[in-house]
């Protein structure tokens, strides 16, 4: 059983993390900061979706719209509707990018990169990355399923082809003609790869050595636990529906004898 490391002493967590059935407010202390976490649906759901980025709200639409039908489990981070978390920590003042704060190389780069690095900060950093993936649910969740929006024409699965910028970090890229490529998903396992391939979507299958630079596909693929993160562009709402609905056939399925002889991996 994997386990996992919680800071209790560092964070004011002010909610119950068993099952919920609507939507629930947790209020988690950041430094001298605080931070919610709206959870919906039920811990005993079949998928358990993230939203890291207040500003990615297409993502969460989608994921809602399709929970009316299909039971899931959806957290996701509020604070001021923008894309990096300010906090405080005595009297100074940091942001971070919360999709870079689950290794400690990530940390120090994204507090850098945004502001400046302490040990205090790094350490409040680390507590809130623990709590939000206690209160996710990561140790009984199968496969970690994140959200995400992007902008048009600047990230895409093109940025993982050879001679982009994220080449080294993907072992295959697989873009379906006609399609926008804005529209795709990344996962860590081959299985998950080809199933999105036959269903004709835009997937991109992350090396398995990836760049340490702080984001739950890195976290994920260091402690091996599968990951899918379902991304489209900003108002491709349909389309991220039906990138969602498609992974709640993949994750239901059964996985039979060959399947495992295939490699999950």
């Amino acid at each position: 059983m994997r386990r996992f490391l919680f800071l209790y002493f560092a964070v004011t967590l002010l909610c119950p993390l068993q099952a919920v059935h609507s939507q629930e407010i947790c209020s988690v202390s950041l430094g001298d900061s605080t931070v919610h976490l709206a959870i919906h649906g039920s811990a005993d759901a079949p998928v358990y979706f993230l939203n890291l980025h207040d500003n990615e709200n297409t993502s969460v639409e989608a994921a809602l719209e399709v929970m009316k039908t299909l039971p899931g489990r959806l957290v996701e981070i509020k604070h001021t509707g923008e894309r990096l978390i300010a906090f405080s920590v005595g009297n100074r003042s940091y942001q971070f990018d919360p999709n870079r704060m689950f290794t400690p190389e990530g940390r120090r780069a994204t507090l850098n990169r945004y502001g400046s690095f302490s040990l205090a900060a790094e350490k409040a950093v680390a507590v809130f990355a623990d709590t939000v993936l206690q209160v996710y649910g990561i140790d009984r969740a199968g496969c970690i399923v994140t959200l995400h929006n992007n902008t048009n024409n600047d990230f895409s699965a093109k940025s993982y082809l050879p001679g982009a910028i994220y080449e080294k970090e993907a072992r295959k890229v697989y873009i379906e003609p006609g399609t926008d490529t804005d529209d795709f998903v990344v996962v860590t396992r081959r299985r998950f790869y080809r199933y999105f391939k036959r269903h004709g979507i835009n997937v991109v299958l992350q090396h398995p050595d990836p760049t340490d630079d702080g984001s739950l596909s890195v976290y994920a693929e260091q402690l091996g636990i599968p990951y899918i993160n379902i991304e489209a562009e900003d108002g491709h709402l349909q389309e991220q529906m039906r990138m969602i609905q498609i992974t709640y056939q993949l994750l239901q399925r059964p996985r039979g004898i060959f399947s495992w002889l295939a490699g999950g991996r």
